[in-house]
């Protein structure tokens, strides 16, 4: 490497650029901003960032590449909603991480790991993230929740029962009546027993 400085020099007129007032500069090459523009605008609040590397399917990665160049920026946009729409702060995900790595660094052992959210979890919240809704249409009649979508609705629970219980055999799917509260009774299938007399 060559101990030579080959960099050019800045011939920037600083003495000219500090007497300068807002009123001296040329915007005639910046349009206006309108509604039109605050409309689009998205707000970056710059956090600090590691890099991760995150084994995705690769279709999911497909569509988000297909977005654009700055992919990446919206998969951490998506999982942050993502972490909103659970009630939860990305703020408070940070904190609970960073205590998370602080006891798993303080101690021989690992903390426990978070419990897999179980199909009776993950159909009532998807049941009551959709409530006001089914509230409006279903008001008074059953409805059947799998994979966390609406997948069929009766006024009678037995007619309901047997068709989810023939399209969806050995999988759990929420059925509740839709009442003017959110919170419904639990009602799940039972296993059938038989007498062999």
């Amino acid at each position: 490497m060559s101990d030579e400085n080959t960099s050019t020099p800045l011939e920037t007129d600083w003495d000219r650029l500090d007497k300068m007032t807002d009123a001296d500069i040329d915007f005639s090459d910046i349009p206006p901003l309108d509604d039109k523009f605050f409309a689009n605008a998205r707000i970056y609040v710059p956090s600090s960032k590691r890099k991760n590397f995150v084994q995705v399917d690769e279709g999911v990665l497909s569509w988000f590449k297909a977005q654009g160049k700055e992919y990446q920026t919206l998969i951490n946009d998506v999982l942050r909603k993502y972490i909103e729409m659970q009630g939860t702060q990305p703020s408070q995900v940070a904190e609970t991480v960073a205590a998370y790595q602080v006891e798993r660094n303080s101690t021989e052992s690992f903390p426990e790991k978070p419990s897999k959210i179980t199909p009776e979890k993950r159909e009532k919240s998807a049941y009551l993230r959709l409530y006001a809704n089914l509230k409006k249409e279903y008001l008074g009649k059953f409805v059947a929740i799998y994979q966390e979508k609406l997948v069929d609705s009766d006024q009678d629970f037995g007619t309901l029962f047997e068709r989810i219980d023939a399209r969806y055999p050995e999988q759990f799917v929420w059925i509740a009546r839709v009442e003017d509260q959110p919170e419904p009774p639990l009602m799940a299938r039972s296993p059938r027993f038989e007498d062999h007399d």
